[in-house]
Parts: C-alpha cells; sequence; structure tokens
C-alpha cells in the first residue's frame, strides 16, 4: 500500500507530507513508481518532491505541476517498508478546512507487485477572534475576547486605538471614548486574527428606539404613516434598512417619501413592496443622522373593511448594517366613512315643482348630485335643486370630494294637493270645511275614495255638500265609522280644473269647550283604480277649533330680544308651505294691530312684522316686505317697507303724519298693487307712494314678528295678516275689527298671537291658514291677555340690562361703563336699585361705572321693580373683565374667562397686519363622564369666574414675553367640575415668531376626587374679512384647526389653532345657523380619547 500521510498546517506555511509504502515483503522489489496527484479544492498546492531521507533517497523522481504526475525511477530497487518520498506542499487555504491529496493511476513496477492507494488529509490551523464584530458597545462597556480554533498558549492581546479601548491579557476589552477600534490576538505559534473594527458610541444607542405610532384615517381615504427613530446623535448612523408589515384587508401600499424626514439628504430610499403585506427599504447617505424625527413616510390607502384595530409591525431593522433597535410597533384603527344626509327643502312635491336642498351634512365638498329616479324627477347636479316630471318616489343621491355617497330620505311627488284647512267656529255652530284639490285637467279622474279622522268628542259629522263643487253631480258615498269618514264618489264626467272638490259638515259637540280642537287627517286617497298611472294627490291634513268669541290674546315683546319666527329652511310644522310667505311680484298685504310700550331711539327701529331679503340682517337689501315702526327722523313714524331685493332699490309709504305713542292700540296695514305703496292707519290712508312698478323681491330667511336679529319691538303685537292680494280700503277696514277663518280668497297667512302649543323642544303660535306656517316662540315673548282694543296693564317681570354704549352685561376694568336698566310691566314701572357694585352711580334708570383694576368678575345688581298693578324684586349681573393686548402685529386680547379674544363687543380677539381675524375664542372643558362643562363660546352659564388678576411673569420661550391669569369654574356650583385653570400667554415682538401666539393652560383638579374623562376644547368665531364668506377645516395629519376668508379678498391671512402638547382628536366646523353646542356635546365626543 502506498499512502499519503495525514497531517496538519498553518495558514501561509510551506511542508513536506510524507508518502509511506507498506506491505512489501520478500521477494518485492521496487524499480519504479508513477502516479497522478490530486486535492479537491484550491487552498493546497504540490509544487514538488523531495527524496532526501527517503527510500527515493539517490533516485530519479519527477512531479510535473501541470500534470500532477509524479514519477520515481531507483537505481537500485526498494525491498523495504518506510517512507516512499516527500511531497513539497504550500498551504494559502482557509483557517480550519481539511483538503485530501489523493493518488491515481498508482503503478509499482509497471504493474507488479499490485499497490493500492490511500488518500491523505491536509488540516488548516488557526486562531478566531471572538466576537469578531462586537456591536451595541457603548462608553463604560467591558466586553471580553476569546479564542476559537487551534490557538498555543500563550495568547497575546493587542488593542489597534488604546485612548479608545484598552485590552489586557485575558482578553477584557474596556470601552473609553468614542471611536473605532480592533482588537488583535497572536498565539504562541504565530498564528494571528483580529476583529472587525468596531464602535464606542454613547449611551444613547442603548435606548436607540424605532416607532410606528398608532394611527387612525377614515375609510377610502390615504394616510401617511411614519418610522420614527429615536435620538441618534453620535451614534453614526449613516444606513438603515428595516420592513414593514401590514394586513392587506386594512391597507393598500400607495407610496413612499423622504420630504420631510431625517433622511431626506440621503441617497433616494430603495423600497421594496412586492411581497403583499410588507414593505422593505433600504435607506444610505453620507451624512451622519443626528436628533430624532421620522425616517421615512409610508403612505397607504384605507380600505372600506372592518373598523377593528390592526396592527403595522416593524421587523429586520438594522443601522449601518449591524445596529439593532428597539421595536415599538403600532396599531391602525379605521375610521367609518362619514354618513352624508342630504336636507331637502321638504319631502313632498308636486309635478313641475322644484325642490333645493337647504344642506348637506356630512362628508367634504364639493358635491356632486344625482336623481335615484330620473324619471320621476331631474336633479342639478351643482345645486341638488330637484325638479319634479311625474308622481313617485324619488331621492337625491350625493358624492362628497372624497367620493363618499350619500342620500336624501325619500320625497313623495304628486300630480296635486288635497287639502283641509285649519279653521275654526263658535261652540254652538255648524261649519262647512272645503276639500281643495288643485288642478286635475287631463288627468281622467273618474272617480276617488279616501279617507278623513277627526275627533268625535269635539266635532259631529253632518254630511257632504257637493253643490256648486267639483263633484256636483257624482255619486258620493260616505261611511262614518267611530271617528273616521270613508268617503267614495264616481261620475260619468272625468274632473276638471282646480277648486273645492267637496265640503264636509261638522257641527260642535255639546261638552266642546272654547280651544278644543279635532284634527282632519287625510289618508287613503286614491283616483281611478290602482295603477302606475293612476293621478297621486299631496294630502295636506288640518283641524277645526272651537274658536274663543272675539279677541281674547295678544302677544307681549319687551324689546330685548323677544320675537316669533319662522325659516325658510326649517319649518316647524310638518305640514307648512314656506311659499306662502315668500310673496313676491306686484300684490301684498301686510297687517297687525300693535300697542307700544316703548318707542326706538333715533336711528332706530322697531320691526312688526317682516320677510328678511339676503341672508345678513342690516345688510341692503334688508327685507323683502316689512312693516316697522321707525325713526330716522327723530319722531317715530309707522312705515310699510317693500324691496326688490337688489340693493338700494327700495320702496314703499310712511305715515308722516301720524304721531305714535305709546299706550294706546293702533292698526297697521300696508299694500301694494304693482304701481303704488300704501300704509292705512285705523283703516284710513296715510301714506300712498308710487313706485315706478318695482316688483317685490322674493327673500330668502324667513317670515318674523317683533323683531328679526335686530328692531326688537316692544309692546304688544295681535291679529297679524298676509294676503298675497292687494286688498282695498274697505276690505281693510271691514276686516280688521273681525275675527278671520283662515279661508279667505288670498289670505296667505294668518297669526291671531292668541295661542300656543308644544311641538317637541318647540313652543309654537299657529298659522291659522291651510299653510301651517306656525311660528317659533323665542326667548321671552308670550301670550298675554289683552286682545287689541282693550285696557293693557301688568306688572313688571324681569330686570334686564341694555348697552347705552357697549358692553350691556359686560364692562371692563379701568373702562367707563354706561348701561340702561329696563323692566317690561305697564304702566312703565319705577326703579329702585337696593344693591348694586362699589363705585357704581345711577341716574334714574342709567348706571355709570368705570370699574377698578381688582374689581373683575360678577358683581349684582338689585332692584325693586313696581307699578300700579304690582312689584318684584330681581337681580342681573354685570360680567367684568380684564383684558391684556399685545400691541405687536399680532393684536391678541386675552380676557380673564378663559377667552382669547373678546367678549361683550369691546375689541376683536386676534388681529394680523391691523386687519380683524378672531373675533372671539374659548378655552373650556367637558367632564364626559358626569355630562358637566366649563367654559363655551359665549356661554354665560357654565362659564369661568376670573381669580387673579393679570400678571407678568418671565416667559419660558426665548424672546417672548408672558403673563399669566387664572380662573375657576364655580359660576354654577350645582354643575361644577370642580377645577381651577391656569393660564400663561406668551407672544413675540419680531418676526418670524409675530405671526402667532401661544397660550398653554394648566388644569389643576381641586374637586376632591378623581377625573377620568375630560376633554379640553379650543373653540372660535372666526370673522375674517367679510365674515358670510369665511370657512374652515381640519387637516387631521396637522392637527390644525384653520379659517379663512374665501377668496381672501379682504383678509387673505389664515388663522387657526394647534395643539402643542397633545394630538387633537377630532375637530367640528359650525356654520352660520348651526347649533354651535355641537363641540361641547358629549355625544360628539364618543370616540375620542381622553386626556
Amino acid at each position: 500500500m502506498v499512502s499519503v500521510r495525514d497531517t496538519s498546517a498553518r495558514p501561509v506555511d510551506t511542508l513536506l507530507v510524507p508518502v509511506d509504502v507498506s506491505g512489501l515483503v520478500p521477494g518485492n522489489e521496487i524499480f519504479g513508481v508513477q502516479a497522478t496527484l490530486a486535492i479537491g479544492s484550491p487552498g493546497v498546492t504540490i509544487f514538488g518532491v523531495e527524496t532526501s531521507g527517503t527510500l527515493s533517497a539517490g533516485s530519479s523522481a519527477l512531479y510535473n505541476s501541470t500534470t500532477s504526475k509524479l514519477a520515481i525511477a531507483f537505481t537500485s530497487p526498494a525491498t523495504s517498508n518506510g517512507i516512499l518520498i516527500y511531497l513539497k506542499v504550500a498551504v494559502s487555504g482557509s483557517p480550519g478546512s481539511t483538503y485530501t491529496i489523493s493518488m491515481t493511476g498508482l503503478q509499482l513496477n509497471e504493474g507488479s507487485p499490485t499497490a493500492t492507494a490511500d488518500n491523505g488529509s491536509l488540516y488548516i490551523r488557526y486562531v478566531y477572534i471572538q466576537p469578531h464584530a462586537p456591536t451595541g458597545v457603548v462608553l463604560g462597556d467591558t466586553l471580553v475576547f476569546s479564542v476559537t480554533g487551534n490557538p498555543v498558549l500563550p495568547l497575546t492581546w493587542s488593542s489597534s486605538a488604546p485612548s479608545i479601548g484598552s485590552i489586557d491579557a485575558n482578553g477584557r476589552f474596556i470601552a473609553l471614548t468614542q471611536g473605532f477600534v480592533r482588537v488583535r490576538v497572536v498565539d504562541g505559534e504565530g498564528k494571528s486574527d483580529s476583529s472587525s473594527a468596531f464602535s464606542v458610541n454613547p449611551t444613547t444607542l442603548r435606548s436607540l428606539t424605532i416607532t410606528i405610532p398608532d394611527t387612525s384615517q377614515v375609510q377610502t381615504l390615504e394616510i401617511g404613516i411614519p418610522v420614527r427613530v429615536s435620538d441618534v446623535t453620535g451614534l453614526g448612523i449613516t444606513s438603515a434598512q428595516f420592513t414593514i408589515t401590514y394586513n392587506t384587508a386594512y391597507l393598500q401600499y400607495v407610496s413612499s417619501t423622504a420630504a420631510g424626514t431625517m433622511t431626506v439628504s440621503w441617497n433616494a430610499p430603495t423600497v421594496n413592496p412586492s411581497v403583499p403585506g410588507t414593505v422593505q427599504y433600504a435607506l444610505a447617505g453620507t451624512t451622519e443622522l443626528s436628533g430624532s424625527g421620522p425616517l421615512i413616510f409610508a403612505r397607504f390607502l384605507v380600505k372600506a373593511a372592518p373598523l377593528s384595530p390592526s396592527p403595522v409591525n416593524l421587523s429586520n431593522v438594522q443601522f449601518n448594517e449591524g445596529i439593532e433597535a428597539i421595536l415599538d410597533n403600532g396599531i391602525f384603527t379605521p375610521l367609518p366613512a362619514p354618513l352624508i344626509t342630504v336636507v331637502p327643502g321638504r319631502f313632498s312635491a308636486l309635478k313641475g315643482e322644484t325642490v333645493p336642498v337647504v344642506s348637506t351634512i356630512g362628508g367634504t365638498g364639493p358635491y356632486a348630485y344625482a336623481s335615484s329616479n330620473p324619471v320621476v324627477a331631474t336633479v342639478n347636479s351643482g345645486t341638488g335643486l330637484l325638479t319634479v316630471l311625474t308622481r313617485g318616489p324619488v331621492r337625491i343621491l350625493v358624492t362628497d370630494g372624497q367620493g363618499f355617497p350619500g342620500s336624501s330620505d325619500t320625497i313623495r311627488t304628486y300630480d296635486f294637493v288635497a287639502s283641509l284647512p285649519d279653521t275654526g267656529f263658535l261652540k254652538g255652530d255648524s261649519i262647512d270645511i272645503p276639500l281643495m284639490i288643485g288642478t286635475t285637467t287631463g288627468l281622467n279622474i273618474t272617480s276617488y275614495q279616501f279617507n278623513v279622522g277627526y275627533d268625535t268628542a269635539v266635532v259631529a259629522f253632518r254630511g257632504v255638500v257637493s253643490n256648486g263643487s267639483l263633484s256636483e253631480g257624482y255619486a258620493i258615498d260616505v261611511r262614518d265609522t267611530s271617528g273616521v269618514l270613508r268617503i267614495a264618489g264616481a261620475g260619468a264626467s272625468p274632473l276638471a280644473g282646480a277648486g273645492r272638490l267637496m265640503s264636509l259638515r261638522f257641527l260642535a259637540q255639546p261638552g266642546a269647550e272654547n280651544d278644543d280642537f279635532s284634527y282632519l287627517n287625510i289618508s287613503n286617497f286614491q283616483f281611478n283604480e290602482p295603477g302606475s298611472l293612476t293621478p297621486a294627490a299631496l294630502p295636506v291634513s288640518g283641524r277645526v277649533g272651537i274658536v274663543v268669541p272675539s279677541f281674547a290674546r295678544s302677544f307681549i315683546f319687551d324689546g330685548l330680544g323677544d320675537r316669533v319666527r319662522v325659516t325658510d329652511a326649517a319649518p316647524l310644522n310638518p305640514s307648512a308651505i314656506p311659499s306662502a310667505y315668500q310673496i313676491s311680484g306686484n300684490a301684498i298685504t301686510l297687517e297687525a294691530w300693535v300697542y307700544l310700550i316703548g318707542l326706538p331711539g333715533v336711528n332706530a327701529e322697531y320691526v312688526i312684522a317682516a320677510r328678511g331679503a339676503t341672508s345678513t340682517f342690516g345688510v341692503d337689501p334688508w327685507f323683502s316686505y316689512a312693516l316697522r315702526v321707525e325713526n330716522s327722523t327723530g319722531s317715530p313714524r309707522f312705515n310699510f317697507l317693500l324691496s326688490t331685493g337688489t340693493a338700494g332699490e327700495i320702496f314703499g309709504a310712511t305715515a308722516d303724519t301720524v304721531s305714535v305713542q305709546t299706550g294706546r292700540w293702533y292698526h297697521i296695514a300696508g299694500t301694494y298693487d304693482g304701481t303704488t305703496a300704501r300704509l292705512y292707519v285705523e283703516g284710513e290712508l296715510k301714506s300712498a307712494q308710487v313706485s315706478g312698478g318695482m316688483q317685490i323681491g322674493s327673500g330668502s330667511i324667513g317670515f318674523y314678528i317683533g323683531g328679526t336679529t335686530y328692531g326688537y319691538f316692544k309692546g304688544l303685537i295681535d291679529e297679524v295678516r298676509l294676503w298675497n292680494v292687494s286688498r282695498d280700503q274697505t276690505q281693510i277696514q271691514t276686516a280688521k275689527d273681525a275675527a278671520l277663518l283662515g279661508t279667505e280668497s288670498g289670505l296667505a297667512g294668518y297669526w291671531p298671537l292668541d295661542s300656543t302649543y308644544v311641538s317637541g323642544s318647540d313652543v309654537l303660535t299657529p298659522d291659522r291658514t291651510v299653510n301651517h306656517n306656525d311660528l317659533a316662540v323665542q326667548f321671552d315673548a308670550r301670550m298675554a291677555a289683552f286682545p287689541h282694543g282693550s285696557t293693557v296693564q301688568f306688572a313688571p317681570t324681569n330686570l334686564s340690562i341694555a348697552p347705552a354704549a357697549v358692553g350691556g352685561g359686560y364692562a371692563l376694568t379701568e373702562t367707563a361703563y354706561n348701561a340702561l336698566l329696563l323692566t317690561d310691566g305697564w304702566p312703565v314701572a319705577t326703579i329702585n336699585v337696593t344693591q348694586s357694585p362699589a363705585g357704581m352711580t345711577l341716574a334714574g334708570d342709567s348706571i355709570h361705572w368705570t370699574p377698578i383694576a381688582s374689581q373683575f368678575g360678577r358683581f349684582p345688581i338689585v332692584a325693586s321693580l313696581t307699578n300700579s298693578v304690582g312689584s318684584i324684586d330681581d337681580t342681573v349681573y354685570v360680567f367684568v373683565e380684564a383684558i391684556r393686548t399685545f400691541g405687536n402685529q399680532v393684536s391678541v386680547d386675552i380676557t380673564h374667562r378663559g377667552k382669547f379674544g373678546a367678549f361683550g363687543g369691546f375689541d376683536k380677539g386676534v388681529r394680523f397686519n391691523g386687519k380683524n381675524g378672531l373675533y372671539a375664542g374659548d378655552f373650556s372643558l367637558v367632564d364626559r363622564n358626569n355630562a358637566k362643562y366649563a367654559g363655551g363660546l359665549y356661554a354665560t352659564t357654565n362659564s369661568f369666574r376670573p381669580v387673579t388678576g393679570f400678571t407678568d411673569i418671565p416667559s419660558r420661550f426665548n424672546g417672548f414675553t408672558a403673563f399669566s391669569t387664572s380662573f375657576t369654574d364655580e359660576w354654577e356650583t350645582g354643575s361644577r367640575i370642580g377645577v381651577r385653570v391656569f393660564q400663561v400667554a406668551h407672544v413675540k415682538q419680531t418676526a418670524p415668531d409675530d405671526r402667532y401666539t401661544i397660550i398653554e393652560y394648566r388644569v389643576v383638579n381641586e374637586s376632591g376626587s378623581p377625573i377620568d374623562d375630560i376633554f379640553a376644547q379650543m373653540s372660535a368665531d372666526f370673522d375674517i374679512g367679510v365674515l358670510t364668506n369665511n370657512v374652515g377645516g381640519y387637516d387631521s395629519t396637522l392637527g390644525l384647526a384653520y379659517s379663512f376668508e374665501n377668496g381672501g379678498a379682504t383678509n387673505s391671512a389664515y388663522y387657526g389653532f394647534q395643539l402643542l402638547s397633545h394630538a387633537a382628536s377630532g375637530a367640528a366646523v359650525i356654520e352660520i345657523g348651526q347649533d354651535p353646542s355641537f363641540i361641547r356635546s358629549t355625544a360628539n365626543l364618543t370616540s375620542f380619547p381622553a386626556i
């Protein structure tokens, strides 16, 4: 056997590897050897042979390194066993590797004797330092290195930079300063190894954290989710890699961006979203990161998925290809898509009519509208205006600017109206109540049936009257069962035209009393046989009542905001027909009885009854039509005012010859016939003015009695009547002292102001016509037992404050305050003040006061009010504020009561470059668990009470000035949360920091028990430029609520709030006419996290 001996070597060694021969027996002689040598892989090379000291010594031995052939020719035969020859071997392979040296084609003496080859192995001895690539080493760390492989003692350790890290004879390394260093080891036979260069880092590496925050977004919208990192200053971070995993049922990857991140100056990120549910990132740059913040923003589309939370996780995170970090994964919560509701002007309409969209609630504009049934009605895509084509059900569909859908409730459309009026009759009388229908021409109606329900305790049915009606000649069958009339009629000729279908005769029941009434409910109206071509009627029910003989009541208005009204957008009776009072064109009559207990001052007015012409009272054109007491000359006069709806085009009639006095009744009537406006007082013509053919504008904001948003009437008003015809003097004189039934021809609205009823949360006084435009009774307006013509006497009921200059019930420290004390009794009551604040003086009913600096808060004024009818004691309050103003480019007034901005009309809240931005702002708190409030924009209850005045303090912001104040919520002790609030305001005078103000609030619980669920809110009334052009919104990414003047013609600046210390949990933009209490409603906070 010829064998290559197993051996070992160090890397880069050169050695002799013995080849042995064994198994020779006497008689065997070797004259020659030939074989092919091979090594299985690079790393070991045979480069020759050596014969000295071997059986081949003195013989010819050759090795061809090209062919790997070995040949030995002996000069004398070899006959013994031993080392045949040495192979010269060079080692360059990998430490720890084993290489095989094999022989093939072995022959002795060209074949005899035979021999077998035994391969040998060569193992490369080594040493390997561990850890080889240390990571996460920070200042002060101790690291113990060791050696694996085939070390030969002793070991010698060294550091490439002893000042950065030292190492002792046992391999114990100590990190001394920041920097990069290597560790080297050499063993006893010279083998060596070095670690990779590693860094000694600041101690912040220990807390290195990469975070995906918790986020939320509305379904179908996009969201940018940040990947954030903690402070990396000094860590030498120049690369990062990580993977985001997410649930594809919730999110769809869209894009990524480094804009606005710490890595914006690095190379463009490498992003791989190819595997669904993952996004892989690799980022690198030449600039080391410092500070903390976002590394990347991953943008996703939120799917219309379940609303439950879903994790968004990080994995495979490495910085600088070796530094790991703490993972802080996030939760994504999809929010429901907004519920979008279209509110139409009404839910029933006739063929050919239009129905406007009053409002679209929810979603974001612009909105696009469509019809659910274009055969029944078309819808203007831009405005939502519905135009009825034929009978049937239809809805107004809407899509908002984000693509969210919504709709109105079903609108029912009809061919014509079938209605019973509201009417009344005296106890013991009978009455024929007409059932009126619209035009039936061309509908081929030859039969009908319907039901009418009534109250048998109030009225008794006595039959149908068809003479002179559309049904004359028809066979009519009537069945009366327990208060339900079932009426059917049929005839040979189709109904034609419009008018009275028939009359229903009722008799008052003997037990019915005055003011008792019965509803007359029409139902199940059907014409001809049922089918798609069957005409449809819109049923309008009525009621019949037992009326009080003559007149018994009127309404009292105190001149301080009292009024009764109905609006176009929100009629309160579901059967209301607002178009009845929306009179335009060339014919109108408006009349009323009035009793004045006060007179308007110079350049002031009292509104008796009116329809507004524009959405903002006080802006020309003021009214479509109005009956007023005006005082533009210093002498109060009755006036009938009309407008075309265009600014400056006002016409009407004024009774210059009538001296208006308090303490007596007047009947006032204004008429217009297309050419002349006339004003009648007590039925006598007092003024006639030719208009030149002007037309009455239709107006837009409802019908008001007693005042609009100003011009509040002080006195009594009775029997307001609105006609869509111009009545002549005889008609006015004949009817002014008589009660009406409400069914008179041309009568568009009849408000006797002699009764009220409750509907939901509203108190209403009825319109006695079929138009049902009942009026809401607002503020302190009330019914009184003084019909026109009666003697008016009533005791005072309350004390109030009216502004003689500014403020009303609100005053300023160190500022002159003048106001009037008012009461409502008649004859005029005397006011005897028994308690008032120190320093206040009284002159008659006038009060004068300049509160000193320490007089802030709420101060009572107590007075006795007396007239010939009675007396009361009452209390009113003056709220005294202190306002601190910053006079720089941003002008901010901050009061004591949690307000930033004006309250009570003193000044504007925020002005920028001298232009008005914010009128009034408010800090408020909501204790959701206990439904308690503190603060509130324009709130006079649940407000804050000032505790300390303003104190200048050092600002914690460089270059800013600051002052502090504090207040509590103890005005209303019964509903108090129990907190004290400390307010600090900071402002800077120089750019660019003069464009904002920082306001801090610290809320201290003084209630004595935990408050677990509290919300802080900021609310504001922005009056930017032209306030009716103001629009606003909320940027959820920035947490910024903002407002601006649409178009910016008057003020191009934007104004807003941004919470700096907490994430904003929600926002609402309240439009004119909406309820500002929305922002304090616990119902709207259910999805918000508490602070």
